[in-house]
């Protein structure tokens, strides 16, 4: 279990969990994600229907699986990122190394922020994400080009209730 301010690495970029600078709970914030949600395109990919329905909320801690692609102009997919792919840390080889994030403190993209709360239990969705819902004007260096459409296939695998 990580530790609030403690770096999770992952392929090419950290994630810093920091609780303390999270800010949750405001009805502005409630009413703007009902409009941020409708430019999301979700499928549900599987669930267990043996699992107890679980969504996670702001404020949770969230453990995910994913597969992040880059969508073309003609709908083909380019795979640049999988968190179960093998990733070199300090000479060790380490594989399936999920993501955590607090959800709802903009520690990821605005998109996966969204999407995450729309799951439930150990589920998995395709997840199409706009680029004003991810990188922007500015993409992410080295991999995602500027005004690039996300595909991510996420897989939910843990939640930690925090309230």
């Amino acid at each position: 279990m990580l530790e609030a301010g403690e770096d999770v690495s992952f392929s090419k970029r950290s994630v810093n969990l920091s609780v303390s600078t999270c800010a949750l709970g405001n009805k502005e914030n409630e009413d703007n994600e009902d409009d941020l949600m409708s430019q999301l395109e979700i499928e549900l990919i599987s669930s267990d229907p043996n699992e107890c329905v679980d969504q996670p909320s702001d404020g949770d801690i969230v453990k995910v699986h994913y597969v992040l692609f880059i969508q073309g102009k003609n709908g083909e997919k380019v795979e640049i990122e999988n968190s179960r792919a093998m990733v070199k840390k300090e000479e060790i080889t380490v594989y399936n190394q999920p993501l955590e994030w607090v959800c709802g403190c903009d520690q990821v993209i605005k998109g996966w922020d969204l999407a995450i709360k729309t799951f439930e239990g150990q589920s998995r969705k395709l997840i199409t994400i706009p680029p004003s819902l991810a990188y922007g004007e500015e993409g992410h260096l080295p991999g995602i080009p500027s005004k690039a459409t996300l595909v991510c296939d996420i897989e939910l695998i843990d939640i930690e209730h925090c309230n």
